[in-house]
């Protein structure tokens, strides 16, 4: 199984879709509450399973070419080029792509899970873990800190870590695959877990 193949298997059609659905319904929610003479929010238009699927490939392409500002990827600088990023999509569609990216609706919203914007998507992942991956004897489980510098009530600080603080995850992978066969986030009450 390539590359491809992998990401297609997680990131398949009704879970696309399901985003673009909510992201759609967010962005008509901002219009009606805030929108101002100013904002680009007047640019919106509703987005497609194809323009998310760019939208997640160019957010995949920043982790590779690493710039300060999400608007210097595109920038016509010629010191710092990168024009894959005006080719595909513009700034602004991106910024408010970015704006409205959004998972779940308040309909959705449980008192008792912390988790509940995400829910959806954790779940979907770890069914398709099981899916799509057997692993072979030789498991680990590793902690994993992924970088949050907004304010929850479960986010971790670890001194030994390059970003320091964050969203500590248990994550249960492969060893001679790498691949990811299950996680768990840490610090809160774990209704999904098994």
């Amino acid at each position: 199984m390539c590359d491809m193949d992998y990401f297609t298997a997680y990131f398949d059609e009704p879970l696309i879709e399901h985003i673009a659905q909510e992201m759609n319904k967010y962005a008509a929610d901002l219009i009606r509450e805030e929108l101002s003479d100013f904002s680009r929010l007047q640019l919106w238009k509703d987005t497609t399973l194809g323009r998310k699927y760019v939208f997640l490939a160019l957010c995949m392409l920043m982790k590779h070419c690493v710039k300060h500002k999400i608007h210097h990827y595109w920038s016509k600088d010629n010191t710092v080029p990168t024009p894959l990023f005006r080719k595909d999509m513009s700034g602004d569609r991106f910024a408010i792509l970015l704006r409205c990216l959004h998972f779940a609706s308040k309909e959705d919203q449980t008192q008792d899970d912390r988790l509940w914007m995400v829910r959806h998507i954790l779940n979907e992942f770890v069914g398709k873990y099981r899916d799509f991956y057997v692993p072979v004897q030789k498991l680990v489980i590793d902690e994993s800190l992924e970088l949050f510098k907004g304010c929850l009530a479960f986010k971790q600080y670890i001194s030994s870590k390059c970003y320091r603080f964050g969203l500590k995850f248990f994550v249960l992978c492969d060893c001679e695959t790498r691949i990811v066969t299950h996680d768990i986030v840490y610090g809160y009450k774990c209704r999904h877990c098994c």
